[in-house]
């Protein structure tokens, strides 16, 4: 994992830097005193270090002239507002030290640290906290969006459902089994979430009709039901869907157990 040393006074604005890039890469926090900059940057080998000039006092600028000096190998990022940046820029202009402007995202701040110090951002591991989230967002938007067809009679349901998709995915709505087979047949979904409890044509007979037709069997189809009891379960399982959602829908379970089908 690689190292960075994060220097400046422990105010909030450190502490959402550390907790925003711990995980990702091992850290390592440090005061502006030159003494313990030193000693942490022999003992610790910092990858790249990270200063934030916040609270920096003219006296502290010899912070820069030690890296520039001793350790131009080592890349720092220099964090501060604009007008913070604007009085020390000329002080520290170099190759080895680069802006940037707070405030800052999440990802822009764990991207930089990725290009500073030359890594991929694939090599980030996939538990590695705020940096495994910041990857995998990219992933997905580096993919064409995932079509999911709501098939709902309750018009209140399809667009509580359907506003909890539609950020990431695109979203089909059919009031009816039959309706949903045509539609299907016409424009494939990655996956179906299928009423199970409709009048006339329900879920169940929906979904044998799907597992008959060779160009739909194998869509992904998750349940859904506002009958909690064990004997209705029992049934709805019996059907083998890849799962089910107990109505009103719980939006993070929902969006969790989509994203663990379709990726």
């Amino acid at each position: 994992m690689r190292k960075i040393l994060l220097i400046g006074k422990l105010n909030k604005i450190i502490r959402n830097f550390n907790e925003v890039l711990i995980g990702t890469f091992s850290m390592q926090l440090c005061t502006y005193e030159l003494e313990q900059v030193r000693g942490m940057t022999r003992i610790f080998k910092p990858d790249m270090v990270i200063i934030s000039i916040s609270e920096l006092n003219p006296e502290d600028l010899e912070i820069f002239d030690y890296f520039f000096g001793a350790y131009k190998r080592i890349p720092v990022l220099v964090v501060g507002t604009k007008e913070e940046s604007d009085n020390y820029t000329g002080y520290y202009e170099s190759d080895q030290f680069e802006n940037l402007i707070r405030p800052v995202t999440q990802k822009d701040l764990v991207l930089k640290c990725c290009e500073m110090m030359h890594m991929d951002v694939d090599e980030i591991p996939k538990e590695a906290g705020v940096g495994a989230r910041i990857k995998a967002s990219m992933d997905k938007e580096d993919k064409p969006r995932k079509t999911i067809m709501i098939v709902d009679d309750s018009s209140l349901s399809v667009r509580s459902t359907k506003a909890m998709l539609e950020n990431q995915y695109n979203v089909m709505i059919a009031t009816s089994g039959l309706k949903a087979l045509e539609f299907m047949r016409k424009r494939k979904p990655d996956l179906v979430l299928l009423d199970y409890d409709m009048p006339k044509f329900d879920g169940r007979e929906t979904l044998e009709q799907m597992k008959k037709d060779d160009e739909l069997k194998n869509i992904p189809v998750f349940f859904l039901t506002a009958v909690a009891d064990t004997q209705h379960i029992t049934a709805v399982l019996k059907l083998n869907p890849n799962g089910y959602f107990l109505k009103p829908l719980e939006k993070d379970k929902v969006l969790e157990a989509i994203e663990k089908i379709l990726y």
